[in-house]
């Protein structure tokens, strides 16, 4: 489930998850996005996606990101 903008707080780990396309083991690709500073009046987010560096993303974006880390589930 995706979350709302109104429930991002600061210091929140949210987590950027995408289908694996190619030939792999695990179904999904999971990434950790660290929310540092939340701006309500701009509606954006201060965030450093997969350890990277800081940035300031969209609400279109950060609310596309899930709350719960899915668990991995793996397909032979």
């Amino acid at each position: 489930m995706t979350i709302k903008f109104e429930k991002i707080k600061e210091g929140m780990t949210l987590y950027d998850v995408r289908k694996n396309t190619g030939m792999t083991r695990n179904k999904w690709s999971i990434w950790p996005v660290l929310v540092i500073e939340v701006d309500p009046e701009k509606r954006m987010v201060l965030a450093s996606w997969n350890h990277n560096k800081k940035e300031w993303m969209t609400e279109r974006r950060v609310t596309g990101y899930r709350a719960k880390e899915p668990e991995q589930t793996y397909r032979h």
